[in-house]
């Protein structure tokens, strides 16, 4: 072995080959990490990667998570390694108490992190070929201390838009590259409306278009989170937001940036683009002009005063609605 192989291999450990799966065991007989290195194909070409995927978690009521980083870090595999064995027996923890997390959620670090400046978004987590990845598995997705504010501000969903728009991948990539460009917050908050406006997140819900159709779907149960949130506008009149998920079934999602002109929508290969989610539904009560439109990767109602009633009483008592809008129809569902 050359003197730089000895010494790399002393400092960093053994380098892993591409392909091969390592098992280690976080709590012995319980939480397990699988960890790879592997190349991932996407649009802007392949992407060198090391993902860890839990095993265990699933007993403790959390979803298993995945973590997979672009091998630019810096960062040795046993110095990572060490850092994610004891952040996921950290989660095993919380979930044995009941504190879970699931797509959408954000976990807040304070000074243990695993890197400078990074906090965790959850996604859903992408097929690993070679890696036992659950269908339900969520992925960590590393970001910044102002795009945690875009998320708090604007929601998840927007967050995730934005990442999907600027690489190219469909709804947000799947990795974490800590050396990638910030997202422009501070323009973005600037430009956006949702900043101005109350609003209430509502990730089970979700506002998409579909032919002259657009429908909020919202999950049952959620009528009194409806309720807290018209009891704290200062009037009937007030504009609000409802920060909503990506659909899981849309084969696009609107995705918008500072100083776009037009409605923009990524999509996944062979999409046919029928099926447009978005990231907010804003609610404009009591308007002489009823209209229903895009705007930055959401929808505006623009509703009359009997119509803004009428979506009111649907999202406050659970019930379903259908409102003819011009030549659109607008619809509320109650669907798990």
């Amino acid at each position: 072995m050359s003197l730089w192989g000895s010494l790399r291999k002393h400092f960093f450990g053994a380098p892993r080959e591409p392909g091969r799966v390592d098992r280690f065991e976080v709590e012995p007989g319980g939480l397990v990490l699988l960890t790879m290195r592997h190349t991932l194909r996407v649009q802007g070409g392949p992407v060198e990667c090391r993902s860890y995927v839990t095993q265990g978690l699933a007993a403790h009521g959390q979803h298993e998570m995945v973590f997979t980083l672009r091998e630019n870090s810096g960062m040795a595999d046993d110095v990572l390694q060490q850092k994610l064995a004891s952040l996921f027996d950290r989660f095993r923890q919380l979930a044995s108490e009941g504190r879970t997390v699931d797509v959408g959620d954000v976990t807040i670090f304070g000074e243990h992190r695993l890197f400078p400046g990074m906090h965790v978004l959850y996604t859903r987590a992408s097929p690993i070929p070679g890696l036992p990845v659950p269908p339900s598995a969520l992925a960590l997705l590393l970001i910044t201390d102002k795009e945690l504010e875009l998320v708090q501000r604007c929601g998840p969903a927007r967050m995730m838009a934005a990442l999907g728009k600027a690489y190219s991948h469909y709804p947000c990539p799947s990795w974490s590259d800590i050396r990638r460009p910030e997202l422009p917050v501070e323009a973005i908050l600037e430009q956006s409306l949702l900043p101005r406006v109350s609003h209430s997140r509502v990730w089970s819900a979700r506002i998409v278009k579909q032919d002259a159709d657009i429908v909020l779907r919202i999950a049952p149960g959620q009528h009194a989170q409806f309720r807290q949130l018209f009891e704290q506008l200062p009037e009937e009149t007030q504009p609000f937001a409802l920060l909503t998920g990506i659909d899981d079934a849309a084969n696009g999602c609107l995705a918008w940036e500072p100083g776009q002109t037009g409605p923009v929508a990524i999509t996944p290969p062979g999409s046919t683009g029928d099926r447009i989610s978005g990231c907010f539904l804003l609610v404009l009560p009591g308007m002489e002009q009823e209209e229903a439109r895009l705007h930055e990767d959401g929808f505006i109602w623009s509703l009359s005063p009997a119509s803004s009633k009428a979506l009111w009483t649907a999202l406050c008592e659970g019930q379903g609605l259908a409102l003819l809008v011009g030549e659109t129809r607008l619809r509320v569902e109650w669907v798990a």
